[in-house]
């Protein structure tokens, strides 16, 4: 399938899963974050604004998280807007929304390529997606624009990155 056509696949298949059940994945992904980041080696981490109506995973359990035990991390939030301006500065680790994955990490974003351009600025970084278990596709066509995440965390598995 065309990029396009699984696009509005993911859709469809977003379309059935309800907010709360994406709230009780969010609060599963968050607590599977706290456990597989060394958090104690990271000094700025990049969020994102999740949104709820594209099913998007939340991440205000995580970020409560990191502020309570972990407030030396300097919390980047990106908003929603795809035309916002691209961060210049470094991070340790980028948490990135996603429409789809593969089990090889490949990531399918909403089209605008604003993630791929933001994290091709940032190649020392650990670029981890995160989704719901639904999102996963057995393929992701990429493009060589198309930037691959280290690591993709759903409510039930964590995919690494296979070269």
């Amino acid at each position: 399938m065309e990029k396009t056509e699984l696009r509005e696949l993911l859709r469809r298949r977003l379309s059935h899963v309800s907010v709360a059940d994406v709230a009780a994945a969010s609060v599963t992904i968050a607590e599977r974050l706290m456990r597989e980041i060394d958090w104690q080696r990271v000094s700025r981490a990049c969020l994102y604004q999740p949104a709820v109506k594209w099913r998007e995973i939340d991440l205000y359990t995580l970020m409560e998280w990191l502020q309570e035990y972990h407030s030396s991390i300097d919390i980047t939030i990106l908003p929603q807007m795809k035309n916002a301006i691209i961060p210049d500065e470094s991070f340790d680790v980028i948490l990135v929304p996603l429409l789809g994955y593969d089990s090889s990490c490949s990531r399918l974003g909403r089209g605008s390529g604003w993630y791929d351009r933001f994290l091709a600025g940032q190649p020392q970084t650990i670029k981890i997606g995160v989704a719901l278990e639904v999102q996963q596709l057995d393929f992701v066509p990429v493009e060589l624009h198309d930037i691959r995440l280290d690591k993709v965390i759903s409510e039930q598995a964590t995919y690494l990155r296979r070269d």
